[in-house]
């Protein structure tokens, strides 16, 4: 093989290797203010402020959880227990629920996003 086709070939390599955050999959940020807008009558600021963000926090409902991360991956018989992937099936972020609500987050709650350069 030549130069040119082993870097063409790794390049290839590192681009199917990679995955897109978890947020990707779920609403825009622009999406997300307005679902807040629409629907963020009595959810805590801690709650909206992470949904906003793009992280996951104990006390999200489901159906933030969903339209944050999009649909799970994997998930339990009884749908109390999501699992999210990346591209090489190794798990991102896991979230067991309680009545609807998060009760626990396992893994990244930025679900594989870069961390916020605060």
């Amino acid at each position: 093989m030549t130069f040119i086709q082993i870097l063409l070939a790794s390049m290839f390599f590192v681009a199917c290797a990679t995955y897109k955050p978890l947020t990707e999959r779920g609403l825009s940020p622009e999406d997300r203010r307005e679902h807040i807008v629409q629907n963020g009558y009595g959810l805590t600021s801690e709650v909206k402020d992470a949904f906003l963000k793009g992280y996951l926090v104990k006390g999200m409902s489901r159906d933030l959880v969903f339209q944050l991360f999009g649909p799970a991956d994997r998930q339990s018989q009884f749908g109390n227990f999501w699992e999210y992937f990346d591209s090489r099936k190794k798990v991102i972020t896991a979230i067991k629920f309680n009545e609807d609500v998060a009760e626990e987050i396992l893994g990244d709650p930025k679900g594989g996003a870069s961390p916020d350069p605060e």
